[in-house]
């Protein structure tokens, strides 16, 4: 007769209790458990590490475990609810009908929900109360997700999210690999000094994942003083309204050409308008060679060095997920992609 671990039985038997409505709300606490099962701690986080990747709870390092089951909705809608804009118009109608023609083949439509701040800050189950039967979300957060799973509905996440809450699946940028490819171009031109900046965003820990690429890549010559990564984007929005990212570039400009020596190539991970305003800027401070610039688009620009996020191939990615899941009786295991970010050296 076949053993089956102890963890296993665990995780069976709070899926049986959370299947048949025994638990709701937040999961007891791993010390609770230990107590309930006679298991001890690292026993009991491997069973509800096995939940997490069945969907069955979600977990907030901060919150505690919440239930979130595994029912399906008994109303289908063919709808899929797209969360947050990415395109100004009208970019965005154009973008939002190619995701709505792939979506047709598989006999749904797309809603798409501008802010994401409203339902997260007011009411989370307000999004899951839409009559959809998953989401596509840029922002997500552990307890907008527990809501969602809660309803039954599927959840793909998008963009600055690699690993950002467990048993959930995701479609992000590849940043490590073309990062990576960034890096050899610049041994071949033989360059030392590389600087990175970029916004400090730490609600996905994307900067601290930018400056693990970056030490990575850039090895011996590493130095400190050429990662910026203390920018605010909402602090430069409220003082400078919408003339912030000139101002950003500006400080930029003004911080780099004050170094002892001036970086040979700076990667700004931010977007096409940094770089004019840096380069504008800097040429009225200092007669210091103007850095090699590189920054991030959505698409390319003649004239600039890129790296070019393709979101269309992203949203497709992820929409596949979700076909996946929506098509599964129960909630399949988490999936996780990689969209490629291209790039275009113009020198």
């Amino acid at each position: 007769m076949a053993i089956t671990a102890r963890y296993l039985e665990i995780s069976n038997d709070l899926e049986r209790k959370i299947v048949n409505g025994e638990l709701q709300g937040r999961l007891p606490g791993v010390i609770r458990l230990t107590d309930i099962y006679h298991a001890g701690q690292s026993t009991v986080k491997r069973a509800i590490a096995e939940l997490t990747k069945k969907g069955m709870v979600t977990c907030d390092s901060t919150r505690g475990t919440f239930i979130t089951g595994k029912r399906r909705p008994d109303n289908h809608y063919g709808v899929i609810c797209l969360v947050g804009v990415i395109f100004d118009e009208p970019q965005n109608s154009s973008f939002v009908a190619a995701l709505n023609r792939i979506a047709a083949t598989r006999g749904y439509s797309i809603l798409q929900v501008a802010d994401i701040t409203t339902f997260s800050q007011l009411r989370p189950s307000a999004l899951a109360d839409l009559p959809c039967d998953g989401y596509l979300i840029v922002g997500l957060t552990s307890e907008l997700t527990a809501s969602l799973r809660r309803s039954g509905k599927s959840v793909v996440a998008l963009n600055c999210c690699e690993g950002i809450i467990d048993g959930v699946s995701w479609v992000d940028f590849d940043w490590q690999s073309v990062y990576s490819e960034l890096f050899q171009h610049f041994r071949q031109k033989h360059y030392r000094r590389i600087a990175l900046a970029t916004y400090d965003n730490r609600k996905f820990n994307f900067r601290d994942k930018l400056f693990n690429y970056y030490l990575k890549n850039v090895g011996d010559d590493f130095n400190p003083d050429y990662f910026y990564g203390r920018l605010d984007e909402v602090q430069l929005h409220e003082k400078f309204g919408h003339n912030y990212r000139e101002q950003g570039g500006r400080l930029l400009a003004e911080y780099y050409a004050a170094l002892a020596e001036e970086p040979e190539a700076l990667v700004l991970h931010l977007s096409h308008e940094y770089i004019k305003a840096f380069r504008m800027h800097w040429q009225d401070i200092t007669d210091k060679p103007v850095p090699e610039l590189f920054c991030v688009s959505k698409e390319d620009i003649a004239g600039e060095n890129m790296l070019i996020c393709d979101y269309h191939d992203l949203y497709c990615q992820a929409l596949q997920l979700l076909f996946d899941d929506l098509n599964n009786d129960g909630y399949s295991q988490a999936k996780n992609s990689l969209s490629r970010v291209r790039y275009h050296f113009n020198s």
